[in-house]
């Protein structure tokens, strides 16, 4: 079975469900938490690693990291407009790895399945 997949840039759509993430908006203002793709059936976590590879992976299963470290939880930065790894510092994970959320269309591109 496939427990990882990757992701591609494409042309922000705000109605398609595999560019939505589900998340508790007030908390991924104040720390990390899931991010769970919404077309996936609940199974599929935004997750990323120190390799500075972005992918969706089962939530429950995690696949071999080839000796790097993986995470599937993301801050939310309103005034940058940016998801990123750490709320606050990891030092395990280096500088934090960023993914910039969508803007106005058609100019932003955006992860999707």
């Amino acid at each position: 079975p496939v427990h990882q997949a990757g992701l591609a840039l494409a042309t922000c759509d705000t109605g398609d469900l595999k560019q939505q993430f589900k998340n508790d908006y007030n908390d991924v203002r104040v720390g990390v938490v899931q991010l769970i793709l919404k077309s996936g059936g609940g199974k599929l976590l935004l997750g990323g690693d120190t390799g500075r590879h972005v992918f969706l992976v089962n939530a429950s299963h995690r696949p071999p990291t080839d000796g790097r470290l993986q995470w599937t939880a993301w801050s939310y930065f309103p005034k940058t407009r940016q998801l990123r790894n750490q709320f606050d510092t990891i030092t395990a994970f280096g500088y934090p790895a960023c993914l910039s959320t969508c803007g106005q269309p058609p100019h932003t591109r955006t992860l999707v399945v």
